[in-house]
């Protein structure tokens, strides 16, 4: 047995490729659902440290089903990228990507690479003066520190973590729900594209379409306009799927993403400390 082994659909013809696509769509579908019916639960009954670590999960898994969507956005020319886009399904960061990307209302493809990138640096500066401290990757702290107990070095010196640390916040909110991306694939599954036939009328829509910086949010949303249609014509829609739900969808749907870079970029950690330094001595000369 070879887990991880979704590149391989990459070299499949379409007659094979949207109807496994399919299916590993369903199976993702049904599993979100359970997840966050289990993080409901949850905050219900004041799990808040269960609830936190079962709504990463979920959110994962629903950014899995973006990570599908756009393999077969990907034109099937472009074997590399298809391949590419298809490791994506097993990478942390990547699925950390895609589940905020949902949260956003770009107005070009530079401004999502522009947020994407900030979330690609291994560290980065933060604090009440934006270089106070050197932080890790924000979607890799966000999610190891809620699953795991770790022993950590800090500019604070070493210590051991615990998850617990977060119940007091998440607790004083009341637990947190899910993001936009379970809500999202929910539409998605409603709407017909975790069907092969719904996947066809993807690729016929979405194949051509390669954004470059200035790409604007409008052909975006004329394209998932027009998928919505394609997808209502051929009788996808569920009997629950209203009009706001396709308003919904169509507004949340962002651009391709498989021509847009996401593996961890490294950081110097000098280059951050002269940055600091630099910082204090600006604060001296006021």
């Amino acid at each position: 047995m070879r887990p991880r082994s979704i590149h391989l659909l990459a070299s499949l013809s379409d007659a094979m490729f949207l109807p496994k696509i399919a299916t590993g769509l369903q199976l993702l579908r049904e599993h979100v659902a359970e997840l966050d019916a289990g993080v409901n639960l949850l905050v219900e009954s004041s799990q808040w440290r269960c609830s936190e670590a079962v709504r990463v999960i979920a959110e994962e898994e629903a950014a899995k089903f973006l990570i599908l969507l756009d393999a077969v956005r990907c034109s099937n020319k472009d074997h590399a990228r298809r391949v590419q886009q298809l490791v994506r399904f097993n990478q942390h960061l990547a699925k950390g990507i895609y589940a905020r990307i949902c949260e956003i209302r770009p107005a070009t493809f530079g401004e999502v690479v522009g947020y994407i990138d900030h979330f690609r640096s291994d560290l980065y500066l933060d604090g009440p003066n934006d270089v106070d401290w050197i932080f890790r990757n924000e979607i890799d702290a966000a999610r190891e520190e809620r699953i795991y107990v770790d022993y950590i070095k800090s500019d604070e010196g070493e210590t051991w973590y615990s998850p617990s640390s977060w119940d007091v916040v998440t607790s004083s909110f009341g637990g947190e729900k899910s993001r936009t991306v379970v809500r999202l694939v929910d539409l998605m599954a409603r709407a017909g594209l975790a069907d092969a036939l719904g996947l066809r009328v993807v690729a016929d829509v979405w194949r051509d379409f390669d954004p470059v910086a200035d790409t604007h949010w409008q052909e975006v949303l004329r394209r998932n306009r027009e998928t919505l249609v394609g997808l209502r014509d051929a009788g996808l829609f569920s009997s629950d799927f209203t009009p706001s739900d396709a308003s919904y969808l169509a507004d949340r749907w962002t651009f391709p993403l498989h021509g847009a870079g996401m593996t961890c970029i490294k950081i110097d950690v000098k280059s951050l400390r002269d940055r600091q330094e630099g910082w204090a001595w600006e604060e001296d000369r006021r």
